[in-house]
């Protein structure tokens, strides 16, 4: 098994899409659900031929969080990757600062 299907498999893989110049909340985690959260995460626009992919870590630090993002594989695509602490969850939120609209994929890991 690939360590796709892997990840898939263990985490659940979510799809969705953000519209063109947005900003997107893709997922909420309670925030005492998790101490790490490590995304695997694939950005598309097929009509313009362009994909990039990523892994973002997300550590909880007492009431806030810290993240890196690492392993960028593809450019072409203008987004960046905002996760925020909003009450009691994680919001895991993309910025699309393109004027088309992305197709995102993730699955996750949950310490």
């Amino acid at each position: 098994m690939g360590v796709s299907r892997a990840l898939s498999a263990v985490a659940g893989k979510k799809s969705d899409t953000i519209p063109a110049l947005t900003t997107k909340v893709i997922e909420e985690v309670p925030l005492v659900s998790f101490k790490t959260v490590k995304y695997f995460v694939h950005f598309s626009n097929l009509a313009n031929n362009i994909t990039k992919g990523m892994e973002v870590t997300v550590k909880k630090s007492g009431a806030s969080v810290k993240s890196v993002v690492s392993n960028r594989i593809g450019i072409g695509i203008d987004l960046a990757v905002n996760p925020i602490v909003n009450g009691v969850n994680l919001d895991m939120s993309i910025i699309n600062n393109e004027a088309f609209d992305i197709q995102m994929s993730f699955a996750k890991l949950t310490i």
